[in-house]
């Protein structure tokens, strides 16, 4: 491969490691021989952060020289950002597994409406740039600057959040991440069984041990459902995890202490982050449940596990 050519692979692969560790996925890059090649014509890179809601198209120079970049024909408005912009809208389309596949497809679309001859009026969220990720360009030319495309500095360190800001998915750190949302029936038979097991102190007892007992059975539901979790943040924004419990009160057993355990979790993913929304969708699918007796009862509760925002 020659000199140039090897520079170019090392910037636009290195482009897509500094966009990564800043919660960046790449929908368009070098990968193998199905990604962008070095000499190909298009874009270098569009990368999205679900968690700002942030989208990237960039263009890698991997110069030598330490001046400022004047052409980048693949995200110049005056040349081929409109052509490039429609092949990547079709291919995109064309991607029904990609993550936030209609916020980024709304964004390109917002993009390519804002193009003209001589300049691009992005969204706010969408930024057009010349990166310099294995160079030594220090920035733009005022020409590029004032067609709308800014510029990417690949040779400082990468904004990673600070570790307050972090979120991590493990079986440690779910449990104390996942939010309850249920504050229905659910919640109300909860209360009620107390306040009513309260009348006896025998009673009173039974119902707690009995609740925090489910509390670590939904503890243990979340540790194993961990992995799911992490890929669902990962590929929407956000999860919910929809917990089924049996809530028994045999006949004849009024006032007493209501033996709740759980039946089942599972795990939603949430597009662009939206938890009520995935709930919506659930609830009225058509679903198979399991049959219960008379005096055993079915309740959901729902944990939403998100990003910490920004």
């Amino acid at each position: 491969m020659a000199e140039h050519l090897n520079k170019a692979v090392f910037g636009e692969q290195g482009a897509g490691f500094f966009l990564g560790p800043q919660g960046y996925f790449l929908v368009e890059g070098p990968s193998g021989t199905q990604g962008h090649a070095a000499n190909a014509a298009g874009f270098d890179g569009v990368a999205y952060n679900i968690r700002i809601d942030h989208l990237i198209i960039y263009d890698n120079k991997a110069f030598a020289s330490a001046g400022n970049v004047g052409k980048g024909t693949a995200i110049d408005p005056a040349v081929n950002l409109a052509r490039n912009l429609d092949g990547l809208i079709s291919r995109v389309q064309a991607m029904p597994d990609l993550p936030s596949q209609s916020r980024i497809l709304d964004l390109l679309q917002q993009t390519r409406t804002g193009v003209t001859a001589t300049g691009v009026m992005p969204p706010r969220n969408v930024q057009i740039a010349i990166s310099n990720f294995g160079g030594n360009s220090a920035g733009i030319t005022q020409k590029l600057a004032g067609r709308g495309v800014s510029f990417i500095d690949m040779n400082k360190a990468p904004a990673v959040p600070q570790p307050a800001a972090r979120t991590y998915i493990n079986k440690e750190t779910v449990p104390g991440l996942a939010r309850p949302t249920d504050g229905g029936a659910a919640a109300y038979n909860a209360r009620r069984g107390r306040v009513d097991a309260m009348a006896e102190g025998v009673r009173f007892i039974a119902q707690t041990a009995n609740d925090l007992s489910l509390k670590y059975a939904i503890d243990r539901e979340l540790k194993r459902l961990s992995g799911e979790i992490g890929n669902a943040i990962a590929s929407s924004g956000g999860a919910v995890v929809v917990v089924s419990v049996d809530a028994a009160s045999p006949p004849g057993s009024v006032g007493m202490a209501v033996a709740r355990s759980v039946s089942s979790a599972i795990v939603l993913s949430c597009p662009n982050g939206d938890a009520a929304g995935a709930i919506q969708r659930w609830e009225i699918q058509p679903k198979w449940e399991k049959a219960r007796p008379p005096h055993v009862q079915l309740e959901k509760r729902y944990f939403v596990i998100a990003p910490k925002a920004p």
